[in-house]
């Protein structure tokens, strides 16, 4: 998997460890700067998850090698974590932190830099 560029590429090794590049996905106009797999039901991927400095989140399907779903945002994301397997937790420019229901695609900001106590 690479991060820091516009593009994606997830890369799979075979029973010799030889590595082939499985995906290579495209679409986010500014640097990608986080990516999260979501498992499926035999604890294989099935759902690539990333941010991008262009405010958007980005759903890719692993098994058709296509793009789901654009989810924008307010600011440039800046990290993610999956916090379950249909929930992402992401932080944004502003402090922000946020859930994504993937399942509904619902966001929920949690923390609003404001909230978190800086003085």
């Amino acid at each position: 998997m690479s991060r820091g560029d516009k593009d994606i590429y997830v890369y799979e090794t075979d029973a010799n460890g030889k590595l082939w590049r499985r995906h290579h996905f495209t679409g986010h106009e500014g640097w990608v700067t986080q990516l999260a797999f979501v498992e499926g039901g035999d604890a294989k991927p099935t759902t690539l998850v990333s941010g991008s400095e262009d405010s958007t989140i980005r759903l890719w399907c692993l098994l058709r090698s296509s793009l789901l779903r654009v989810l924008p945002q307010d600011e440039a994301i800046t990290c993610m974590a999956m916090a379950g397997p249909e929930l992402a937790l992401f932080g944004d420019n502003l402090g922000k932190l946020s859930f994504l229901d993937l399942r509904s695609r619902g966001v929920v900001h949690l923390l609003p830099n404001i909230l978190v106590g800086i003085s």
